[in-house]
């Protein structure tokens, strides 16, 4: 297993070299300067181009590439141009919120899935599939931005049982406050999820009942639970895994998207700022970690194939 981990994270490498490079050449491609952000209103043109020499923007693009990629091999992202901080603080201040939404809606979005897809996919063509059929088709054809809004009105607006936007209320630390503020991302986050999720397992579970180990262990009379939960789950499982790693791109989009309608003050927020006031090293630092997770997600979610499917690790 460890032959293959380090054999992933070499092969992430120059996805990340590539990414890096795309992105770089995005922001400087853009109309204006990055530099701008340094010019002041009462700044004389001499003032403003010591500045872009002191900070190497008065290099060409490659040049100030390599320069960047330097610094951040070295751990450096970078000086925000707007928030006068350092790059790797402000993500340091960030990153938990947004690492904390996207756990809990890869570890809800898996489990009720799971429960749902095995019960579905038993119990084919009852009324109990036909109803969870219905609500994942729902939950699959509903855009996530107006799923959020539909629930600020309702349970926000309307009922007054969940905030609408923030993490915490203003002079509260409680767990309790921290609970109420995420259910709503958390929720616009999971119900697309569970939805794709169910389905998939649903497919899973009702092709492993026609095997005929399946059909062998009912004709020993082992109970059902213990044929799904001990035969059929291990094998539906895989197809989980490779659906969780191939959203994670989604995933981080998706919270980045949901941060910014319900405010919630993770790394979305943060690069969104970034974006507008085109803060480049900030802008440079969010997409990078961005890509980061979901190369860790996909490295995880191969680990993960070992542990389950001892075929594989062997």
């Amino acid at each position: 297993m460890l032959k293959l981990f380090l054999r992933r994270v070499l092969q992430c490498i120059p996805v990340l070299v590539v990414v890096s490079i795309i992105c770089f050449f995005i922001v400087f491609l853009a109309p204006g300067e990055p530099a701008d952000n340094y010019r002041g209103n009462e700044m004389t043109n001499e003032q403003f181009e010591k500045i872009k020499k002191d900070q190497g923007l008065d290099k060409t693009i490659i040049i100030q590439y390599l320069r960047w990629a330097k610094n951040v091999c070295s751990g450096d992202l970078g000086y925000s141009m707007t928030k006068s901080k350092p790059v790797i603080t402000l993500i340091a201040d960030r990153i938990l919120p947004t690492i904390t939404i996207m756990l809990m809606t890869i570890l809800i979005s898996v489990v009720v899935s799971i429960l749902l897809g095995l019960v579905s996919g038993y119990m084919e063509n009852s009324i109990v599939d036909k109803i969870i059929s219905v609500v994942t088709t729902v939950g699959i054809s509903i855009p996530s931005v107006w799923l959020a809004m539909i629930l600020v009105i309702v349970f926000s607006l309307k009922l007054g049982f969940f905030p609408s936007s923030g993490m915490r209320t203003s002079g509260v630390m409680s767990f309790t406050d921290l609970v109420r503020h995420s259910v709503l991302p958390i929720a616009t986050l999971t119900f697309p999820k569970i939805s794709s999720y169910t389905r998939y397992v649903r497919a899973s579970v009702i092709t492993e009942c026609k095997q005929l180990y399946v059909q062998t262990a009912i004709a020993k009379g082992i109970s059902t639970r213990k044929i799904i939960f001990s035969h059929i789950l291990k094998n539906s499982v895989l197809t989980l895994i490779t659906l969780v790693g191939m959203n994670m791109g989604s995933l981080v989009m998706g919270t980045f998207i949901v941060e910014n309608i319900f405010g919630w003050p993770g790394l979305g927020t943060l690069a969104f700022v970034a974006i507008n006031s085109r803060d480049f090293p900030l802008v440079m630092g969010t997409t990078m970690l961005s890509c980061m997770m979901l190369v860790c997600g996909n490295i995880l979610a191969d680990l993960l194939y070992c542990v389950v499917d001892p075929r594989i690790r062997s």
